[in-house]
């Protein structure tokens, strides 16, 4: 389920960070992303979501980036 939070800048204006997550499994995945409007945020999560629902697609995500013990060992 994902979330958006509101911030402000050091300028005043508003940035909307918007949460994309996924959990299955038992394995939690998240994503986050800053936006400058409120409804392109809540649209990116949505579509985020959606594709990280599909299978094989965490697999893949976490085929990409090795845990820490493995990349000490391999250096």
């Amino acid at each position: 389920m994902g979330s958006l939070t509101t911030g402000k800048r050091k300028d005043g204006s508003h940035r909307y960070r918007a949460c994309a997550q996924v959990m299955r499994e038992g394995t939690a995945y998240h994503e986050t992303k800053a936006f400058d409007k409120c409804p392109v945020a809540a649209a990116w999560t949505k579509k985020r979501e959606k594709e990280l629902a599909k299978p094989g697609t965490l697999e893949e995500l976490n085929l990409s980036d090795p845990p820490l013990f493995k990349v000490i060992v391999r250096y």
